[in-house]
């Protein structure tokens, strides 16, 4: 990403270390000023993240936080036209009479060696899908492909600032 650019969509990562083990993520896919961006969601992702409860100040000292910036958004043709470890990838279905959505960033079918159809499986259960997710061929699945930049500090390093 482009030093010059001020406004971006984003995600705040937070991991507990060691291990990688997730500790909240969250988003926005909106173009925000990257400054305001980092102060709502770096709060949002340590303290609203539902999946998780709010982060302890004692967790602190394990932290590492990530920053991803998103661009160059393109809509797939085809639910596998994107590449593992490069694209981020949202999708969007409809399922019993309910929009659905769901993203996971660039790194992540990575960091868990999943194939593209195993991503998908994980994504429409992550989106709300009730049923068996090797059906997610059978949803009319929308894919937009993005790529994203991403920065990480570990706790440690943010005490030396």
């Amino acid at each position: 990403v482009s030093s010059t650019v001020n406004e971006s969509p984003l995600f705040v990562t937070y991991d507990t270390m060691p291990g990688d083990d997730l500790r909240g993520c969250i988003g926005t896919f909106s173009e925000l000023p990257i400054e305001q961006g980092l102060r709502e969601y770096a709060l949002i992702a340590a303290l609203r993240d539902h999946r998780f409860s709010p982060i302890a100040e004692s967790e602190l000292p394990s932290l590492k936080v990530s920053v991803t910036l998103l661009t160059d958004f393109e809509d797939a043709n085809d639910p596998l036209d994107w590449i593992v470890g490069e694209n981020g990838i949202q999708i969007y279905f409809n399922y019993n009479g309910r929009r659905l959505s769901a993203t996971f960033l660039p790194d992540v079918a990575s960091t868990y060696n999943w194939t593209k159809d195993e991503t998908l499986q994980h994504l429409v259960r992550k989106a709300g899908f009730g049923g068996n997710p090797k059906q997610w061929p059978t949803l009319g699945i929308k894919l937009v492909r993005y790529k994203g930049a991403k920065a990480s500090l570990l706790y440690s390093e943010y005490e030396k600032i």
